[in-house]
């Protein structure tokens, strides 16, 4: 099964598809409307999982990324930093973690708080997408999270269980596919 396949087996066929030429590697972020919810807009890129990218522990792996945003959200502004990421990522050589935070470029879009991503797997989607099998070794899927600056920090402090958790009491309270949405630690009571 080739990775389109994947893609398209696992969610839906993609409904554009954009060239990043980076320093690193030229690659494609694909556009997937209406996936997970009918109002949100899926990135994933496409042929970052080419390079091999060293863990911490020594061990290579392959990674593409996932941005989810709501559709009100999308333009190129919103799925630029995907690119940056993954290029970055790239130029690195090193994967990256889960829980892991990496600083963006800026706000996601005007009018928003979101800087900074935590890499997590791709909770949202089906578990049988977040690792395609074609590839040797296999492709991990990592699902970019924007985060505040404050979001950013207790992720940091706190590690990956604890925040998984607390993004899944915030799911309630706040829209994690919204770049425009306010930070989600005071409406769950937790304060920096």
């Amino acid at each position: 099964m080739t990775f389109r396949d994947h893609i398209t087996n696992e969610l839906v066929e993609p409904g554009a598809v954009y060239v990043v030429d980076g320093p690193s590697a030229p690659f494609r972020i694909l556009q997937i409307a209406g996936v997970p919810e009918n109002d949100a807009l899926l990135y994933v890129t496409e042929g970052a999982g080419t390079r091999l990218l060293e863990q911490p522990t020594g061990r290579l792996i392959r990674q593409e990324f996932v941005l989810i945003v709501r559709q009100a959200c999308a333009s190129d502004n919103a799925r630029r930093p995907i690119g940056t990421l993954a290029d970055s990522v790239l130029s690195s050589g090193r994967a990256v973690i889960r829980g892991e935070v990496v600083d963006g470029t800026g706000p996601m879009v005007d009018g928003s708080s979101l800087s900074t991503f935590c890499c997590l797997a791709p909770a949202p989607l089906p578990q049988s997408f977040w690792l395609y099998n074609g590839s040797d070794p296999a492709t991990m899927f990592v699902w970019l999270v924007p985060l505040t600056h404050l979001e950013a920090e207790f992720a940091r402090r706190v590690g990956p269980d604890e925040f998984e958790g607390h993004l899944v009491e915030a799911q309630d309270a706040v829209d994690l596919f919204d770049l425009r949405r306010p930070e989600f630690l005071t409406p769950l009571g937790i304060s920096e």
